[in-house]
């Protein structure tokens, strides 16, 4: 009986601290990305890679894109990043390699991207 309520206590303490440590993971990413879109500069890139993570966000695909990010700066090579995004199913034909996206770099950071959904439209 006693062994069961350890079991018991230590499922419990587990939820009760990943719970908590996935949210704040979560919302700190949210935060970055917002902060991204709001302060990135705004370039455009081509889609050189697309693939599906397998997860699911309501009727969205969770894909990783490996974007060709040109460079703010005249004369500069663009460069790639990959980036996890979320895609409307809808929308998927817009991300195929090939394809033109608008993306905010961090002006902090310039491996982190956020594909600006509002500049294109979806």
């Amino acid at each position: 009986m006693g062994e069961y309520l350890t079991i018991q206590n230590g499922i419990i303490l587990y939820f009760s601290l990943a719970i908590p440590i996935a949210l704040v993971i979560v919302m700190r990413r949210a935060g970055r990305q917002r902060r991204i879109l709001r302060d990135g500069v705004q370039v455009p890139a081509r889609v050189a890679g697309l693939r599906d993570t397998g997860a699911r966000y309501n009727d969205a695909v969770v894909a990783e894109l490996t974007l060709d990010i040109e460079r703010p700066e005249p004369g500069q090579q663009p460069r790639q990043v990959v980036t996890e995004f979320t895609v409307p199913q809808l929308f998927t034909t817009r991300f195929q390699p090939g394809c033109e996206v608008v993306v905010r770099v961090d002006p902090t950071d310039s491996s982190r991207v956020v594909v600006d959904r509002k500049a294109m439209g979806i």
